[in-house]
């Protein structure tokens, strides 16, 4: 059954219905197919359905807010609530997803990837990811799915995109009318505005990242992951005022570089401005020595 208007977990108010199909969409990324499900109730419940998106260009813009919501445990083999429980998270963008938790082309990712603390958990998958349109309006933008732990640093959730094409199209296929965000004249720049160059470094130097900017850019915040065998071992955050086309600019990380980093190491730069409309990362191999 579902019941529907209740935030106690075993509470007895709302409404009721019974299930009558639960659909789950065929693979699209082989052997893989998208964490969601459809559910069919035996009557029509008294609550105000949210927007499906079917285009999340807004919504799931790299830095934007999101929210998810659920009974799951509050942190690792912990306890779960009695109430229902919410947490602001912020997407991010589609290639640091895939370097810190391998997502597929159907997922998105969502957390504080570089402290950890905020993240669903164990019992919350099924959940709702929901984000806020261009046009003020709220959108299920996706659905809780997976995760390495709870709020780990550089372990991000996962969750299913609705707006993946054939995602969006098997939902209109069980009958879930999904909607499009009309805010915005254009979708947010996926231009690449940063090219990282790599080098030589010594141990105990100070760590520097250098780069080109191949157009003018406002104020940003610059996201250094350092990332060694695959798994990321460390991040520096530092600004970037507005910069000069083709100019080399260098990116002095708050620390020295410790012997851990001896060898090769990959330093990838995430750009994200001040309203979190855009969000670029590139990468370059430096080696330490």
């Amino acid at each position: 059954r579902v019941r529907v208007g209740d935030a106690k977990l075993q509470g007895t108010v709302g409404t009721s219905a019974g299930v009558l199909a639960i659909a789950r969409p065929p693979a699209v990324d082989q052997p893989f197919r998208p964490d969601i499900a459809v559910i069919t109730v035996d009557r029509d419940l008294p609550v105000e359905p949210i927007l499906v998106s079917g285009d999340s260009r807004w919504a799931l813009r790299a830095g934007a807010p999101a929210w998810t919501a659920g009974w799951g445990v509050l942190e690792e083999k912990g306890a779960s609530p009695e109430a229902l429980q919410d947490v602001r998270l912020r997407t991010l963008a589609p290639g640091m997803c895939k370097t810190l938790v391998m997502a597929t082309a159907f997922e998105v990712c969502a957390g504080e990837p570089l402290t950890g603390g905020s993240d669903s958990c164990q019992g919350d998958s099924g959940g709702p990811l929901t984000g806020w349109g261009y046009d003020k309006r709220e959108y299920l933008v996706g659905v809780v799915a997976n995760g390495f732990g709870c709020g780990r640093a550089f372990l991000p959730g996962l969750y299913t995109r609705t707006d993946f094409a054939p995602v969006a199209a098997w939902l209109e296929s069980q009958g879930v009318p999904v909607a499009r965000d009309t805010g915005g004249s254009k979708s947010p720049s996926t231009r690449p505005v940063v090219r990282v160059l790599g080098g030589t470094m010594r141990v105990g130097t100070p760590l520097r990242v250098s780069y080109t900017v191949r157009a003018a850019t406002s104020r940003t915040v610059e996201e250094i992951i350092i990332i060694r065998n695959g798994r990321p071992v460390g991040f520096d955050t530092t600004r970037l005022s507005r910069s000069r086309p083709g100019q080399v600019y260098f990116l002095d990380l708050m620390r020295r570089t410790p012997a851990s980093f001896r060898g090769r190491i990959r330093a990838c730069v995430v750009s994200v401005d001040q309203v979190g409309n855009t969000s670029v990362r590139r990468c370059a191999v430096l080696r330490v020595v």
